[in-house]
């Protein structure tokens, strides 16, 4: 399935993700993304500038962890440690996401945070 944006019914998704090791990743993770990893994500987000006009503006007017964001920034990294899925979890959902594997990732994370149950998440398409 190729489209550029879905609605995602997030409480379908039940697996938790693992842990988390960016030197040498086992496994494909989620965790919260720091000050250390904006330029990246900056970076990764802005290959769709139009569909990630609110994260980018999130950040850089607010910088990655602020209560103006009202929520926390998450990444997803393949096994390989590419970044390939950036979210805004909290009071609202923002989701953008390479592979379809980095969106349901996020959508674990955001269940397991108890955010809104729908959001609106935008894959690459």
């Amino acid at each position: 399935m190729h489209c550029s944006n879905a609605l995602v019914k997030i409480n379908d998704v039940n697996a938790k993700p693992r842990g988390w090791s960016r030197a040498v990743c086992e496994d494909s993770t989620v965790r919260l993304i720091t000050a250390e990893d904006e330029r990246e994500a900056l970076r990764f987000l802005s290959s769709r500038p139009v569909h990630t006009i609110n994260l980018r503006a999130f950040i850089r007017d607010n910088g990655m962890t602020s209560a103006l964001n009202r929520g926390e920034f998450y990444g997803y990294r393949n096994p390989k440690g590419e970044l390939e899925g950036v979210a805004l979890i909290g009071h609202a959902t923002l989701v953008e996401a390479s592979t379809d594997r980095a969106l349901e990732a996020l959508a674990r994370r955001r269940k397991d945070t108890g955010a809104h149950t729908w959001s609106r998440a935008s894959r690459r398409g």
